[in-house]
């Protein structure tokens, strides 16, 4: 197996682009809307994806595409909302707030995604998982949350 081939490296390597992608946005957030930033972003990533497709990947072809069940069809257009909405919103939470506490925020989507993954698609939940999400959640509250309002759970709980 060569090392692009395994999902563990790729996963890295995109969390690495979207770390990226996020410092960036933030730069070019400075006096600009966040929704033309969002546009202008997701018009060359379309433009991008699609010119990898159909220059680098040999199994794809537009008869490929063409032939797509309905199903595929309406799952890739909910996922492709979804996305959308979610960049709407994180960019423009990005232009309010400290990247640190926007992405950190955002990555609750971790937490959601194994509680959505056990709902409709039947993934168990095993006690790593649980353990591992229970830290996620916590990590995600002490980046995210105000040392003050932190200070005043601690208090709650002393």
């Amino acid at each position: 197996m060569t090392i692009l081939n395994s999902w563990v490296i790729l996963a890295l390597l995109g969390a690495v682009a979207a770390s990226l992608g996020t410092i960036f946005a933030k730069i070019g957030l400075q006096d600009v809307p966040s929704h033309i930033v969002t546009t202008v972003r997701g018009v060359v990533m379309a433009i991008v994806v699609t010119l990898v497709t159909l220059f680098i990947s040999k199994k794809v072809s537009m008869q490929s595409i063409t032939e797509l069940p309905t199903s595929a069809w309406i799952f890739i257009i909910l996922s492709a909302v979804c996305g959308a909405i979610s960049w709407l919103l994180f960019f423009q939470s990005l232009a309010l707030g400290p990247v640190q506490g926007v992405t950190v925020l955002d990555k609750l989507s971790l937490i959601f995604t194994l509680v959505l993954a056990a709902l409709f698609l039947g993934e168990a939940f095993t006690i790593q998982t649980i353990i591992g999400g229970l830290l996620v959640l916590i990590g995600t509250l002490l980046v995210a949350l105000p040392s003050e309002f932190l200070r005043l759970v601690g208090k709650l709980f002393s």
